[in-house]
């Protein structure tokens, strides 16, 4: 069970990096996405404790490549009169790092439990985007079962485990 957890934890670091290089992508927008106002919407009156979660404005502030304490506000107090749809992706992106805050590397042990905004919810919203899951955040999801990402890692593994044993042809 330990080497279970450790493993899909591995590939939950993995998964983290990639989703947070779409999310920074998808935050670099000049308009939201089809779709995000009602994301927004939906979780702010569902969860309104959310964006003032832990590490939730730090992530934010990450995701759009501006210091955690200021930044975020002088990107809307630059804002021009003109800037409302950018406005709606700073909010959007508020909203997006509370959520990427609440999916840690383990989050494929509960889905986010005991939140009114689940990993799940805000996954499924990524995939609205055109984010490819991975197989540990299909277990998010319930596409998958833990067991079964982990007998496929297992099987990858040992796969390429009997390649690296080989010598190289260097010597």
């Amino acid at each position: 069970e330990r080497r279970k957890v450790i493993a899909l934890n591995r590939l939950g670091d993995a998964a983290t990096v990639v989703r947070r290089e779409f999310l920074v992508k998808l935050l670099t927008r000049k308009t939201p996405p089809k779709g995000a106002g009602i994301f927004t919407a939906n979780c702010l009156v569902r969860d309104p404790s959310l964006i003032s979660d832990y590490q939730g404005p730090t992530v934010s502030a990450e995701l759009l490549g501006v210091d955690a304490s200021t930044g975020l506000r002088k990107q809307v107090t630059d804002l021009p009169p003109t800037g409302d749809a950018r406005a709606q992706v700073l909010t959007l992106a508020v909203v997006l790092g509370a959520l990427e805050a609440r999916t840690p590397k383990d989050a494929w042990r509960g889905g986010g439990g005991g939140y009114l905004v689940r990993s799940r919810d805000y996954l499924a919203f990524l995939v609205e985007q055109g984010y490819e899951l991975a197989d540990v955040e299909r277990i998010i999801t319930g596409e998958r079962s833990a067991d079964e990402v982990y007998d496929e890692t297992l099987a990858d593994g040992q796969e390429s485990d009997g390649q690296a044993d080989e010598p190289d042809s260097d010597g």
